[in-house]
């Protein structure tokens, strides 16, 4: 081993992935033939189409695509400012003892950013520094740029000089200089002031300017932090925007793949086998489908059932409840919940992309591009996708530490190399520079007889995988920033879920211990479609919960059996997540009150159990007071994610729980691809 090459090492890597993933070449082979019929759509659409002309084609496409990944992956950062926002305003004493820590040498902003941020103290320090700098900016404009010490003080500067910048101030932005009489008087006391503050707030006739003067005139009489309830509503507001403009391109990017139309037509076949096909029927055309329809399919064949669906689903229907319009000004989908419905969608589109980005570099490296384009039949064997595979797995461990260094290098660098607002752009020519002089000729020999027919060009091929794999590399931490994210809020009780946390593997006997695996599953009910089920690195989780309360006890997700395939046992993959619909509601409502009539009652209860948030039966603990009475109550569970012990909660302490309790879990193997 000590005497390989580099070439050989990672070539080594790469076989032995592939060894313990077979499937990946048939998902891969899978999804080929559509990427053809799309390069045929996009000559028969450009009759004189060159081939260059084409790959210029695609690598637009997949700039586009990547935008897409990118969009997301500052969502988890505007939550975290937006739970900072909310701790501090809960706990109006942390704000001197933050405004205080600023100053530590720990904090140059000048090289400090977010993605050094590795405790909750760090965080809310982020967040402070940046709210004081906005302020800074808005209060002192016109009077030239501040410094870091400037911002860091921003309290003392309005304290000491008051009179001049109130007067400044609102003589620039209101009409109003007179109002620093009273801001700066030592005769009035603050009640006094205020008065007069609402006062001179009636001079204006828009309800806005009413309140922007309010916010402003709050900030000199009372200080900076008395503006951070005001940032709350302006970071929610900004983040159910960027969530659910992050959200509806991701659909119309998958429909674009033509995968969503698959997505709806495995929910339908899902709800129909469950025996719930009114779960289902919001999202089909009236006219063609009712419930009696739905369940008639189930005489056919495979191949027929699923052709019948999708003469009977209406997508646009599911896009109207995923749309920007609807999730960001519908009242009835909470922050958390609306994040949840952006991490579902961003996982399933970076799988996509993943199959896509493989299948196109197959297609580019075996010279398909040409073929399509003169017409001709295009062959691919399963043998020769698993080469191409290994081809790329042999540049991935290389790719991921160059991109995870420039990225770190970009956003710790004064020159700013970012461009189209969350995209961090760099040269790859040092990566392939630097890939062909380490490779030799090792590379284009050893796979020139493996894959004799393909473009073995070690600088072409390195291009095209940058190109298709940087943003699938790139957000492979994005679905677990936004689990730490809604763990958070999980943790911080700031998300009213019913029933959140992590998803059981490999219990104990006696309910007191889990062996907790690399990867664990987080399980949320959020008042939507399905529950949201994703996997993330324990490792990970665990490093965050210690930053946000040095604590690695969390929930533990109840009724995950309770989603269990009743013909294959397997667990139930979730095909789509959305916010329910007034008629699912109506439904699930009524099915709770009848549930003896359904063949799967603990799961139709589980869903009703989500919306409604009255606990099923099979999910509620109990014990007799005092004077033996049965109480029954949802009694949660938790687990130290490092110990892997079991805990109850008694008077906010955390008890073991002891041997042979009826832990009301479930398991996370075959969550879904």
């Amino acid at each position: 081993m000590e005497n390989q090459s580099f070439f050989e090492k990672n070539l080594s890597r790469a076989i032995y992935r592939s060894k313990s993933n077979k499937k990946e070449s048939i998902y891969v082979n899978m999804y080929i033939p559509t990427l053809i019929n799309h390069l045929r759509d996009l000559k028969s659409q450009n009759p004189d189409i060159t081939e260059e002309e084409m790959q210029a084609k695609i690598f637009d496409e997949i700039d586009d695509y990547s935008l897409v990944v990118y969009d997301s992956t500052y969502a988890f950062a505007l939550y975290m400012d937006y739970i900072c926002c909310r701790y501090l305003q809960l706990h109006p004493d942390k704000y001197t003892e933050i405004s205080n820590l600023l100053f530590s040498p720990r904090y140059d902003f000048n090289k400090f950013v977010f993605d050094d941020c590795s405790s909750f103290e760090d965080y809310l320090c982020f967040y402070l520094y940046n709210l004081k700098q906005d302020l800074f900016n808005i209060i002192y404009d016109g009077y030239g740029n501040g410094s870091q010490e400037d911002y860091k003080n921003l309290d003392n500067l309005l304290k000491e000089d008051i009179k001049n910048l109130s007067e400044s101030f609102f003589g620039n932005n209101y009409d109003l200089p007179q109002i620093s009489e009273i801001l700066s008087s030592s005769t009035l006391d603050k009640k006094s002031k205020l008065a007069k503050i609402k006062e001179f707030s009636t001079w204006y006739n828009s309800a806005l300017d009413r309140k922007k003067f309010l916010i402003y005139a709050n900030i000199f009489l009372n200080g900076p932090y008395s503006y951070i309830a005001a940032d709350q509503e302006i970071l929610e507001k900004d983040l159910r925007r960027d969530l659910a403009n992050s959200t509806a391109n991701i659909v119309n990017h998958l429909e674009s793949l033509q995968k969503f139309d698959g997505y709806l037509i495995s929910y339908v076949h899902q709800m129909i086998n469950l025996g719930i096909p009114e779960l289902a029927m919001p999202f089909c055309d009236s006219s063609k489908a009712n419930p009696s329809y739905l369940n008639s399919l189930k005489s056919l064949s495979p191949s027929m059932f699923t052709q019948a669906l999708s003469q009977v689903i209406a997508p646009e229907k599911l896009k109207q409840y995923l749309s920007v319009g609807y999730l960001s000004s519908s009242k009835n989908i909470s922050l958390e919940a609306l994040l949840a419905i952006s991490s579902f969608w961003s996982n399933r589109y970076v799988k996509e992309l993943d199959d896509y980005s493989k299948a196109m570099f197959a297609i580019h490296d075996l010279g398909l591009i040409k073929k399509i384009i003169n017409g001709e039949n295009v062959n691919i064997s399963i043998s020769d996708i698993s080469q191409i595979l290994i081809k790329m797995d042999t540049f991935y461990k290389p790719a991921l530490n160059f991109i995870e260094r420039k990225q770190y290098e970009v956003l710790h660098s004064s020159n700013d190399e970012q461009s189209d607002n969350h995209v961090i752009r760099y040269s790859y020519d040092p990566f392939i520079n630097n890939m062909c002089s380490r490779f030799g000729n090792e590379y284009e020999e050893y796979f020139s007889e493996k894959l004799p027919k393909s473009n073995n060009n070690l600088k072409e091929n390195l291009d095209w995988y940058l190109r298709l794999r940087n943003p699938i590399i790139s957000s492979y931490s994005l679905k677990d920033l936004n689990i730490n994210g809604l763990v958070a809020s999980i943790e911080n009780s700031y998300a009213d879920f019913p029933n959140a946390g992590v998803i059981l593997n490999n219990l104990s006997d006696d309910g007191t211990y889990s062996d907790l695996p690399f990867s664990i599953a987080i399980g949320i009910d959020a008042g939507l479609t399905f529950p949201i089920r994703m996997h993330t690195r324990k490792d990970i989780l665990v490093d965050f919960l210690k930053s946000i309360n040095y604590s690695t006890i969390i929930p533990i997700y109840a009724g995950s059996d309770d989603f269990k395939d009743p013909s294959t046992g397997k667990m139930l993959s979730a095909s789509v997540v959305s916010p329910l619909t007034d008629k699912q509601k109506a439904f699930l409502k009524k099915a709770f009150k009848n549930i003896q009539n359904y063949d799967n009652p603990k799961l139709v209860s589980h869903l009703a159990f989500i919306d409604s948030k009255y606990t099923p039966e099979h999910l509620r603990s109990s014990y007799f007071d005092e004077r033996g009475r049965e109480k029954k109550f949802f009694d949660v569970k938790y687990v130290d994610l490092e110990t892997g012990i079991i805990y109850t909660k008694s008077d906010d302490q955390f008890v073991p729980v002891s041997p042979k309790s009826n832990l009301k879990g479930g398991h996370s193997e075959n969550v879904g691809r």
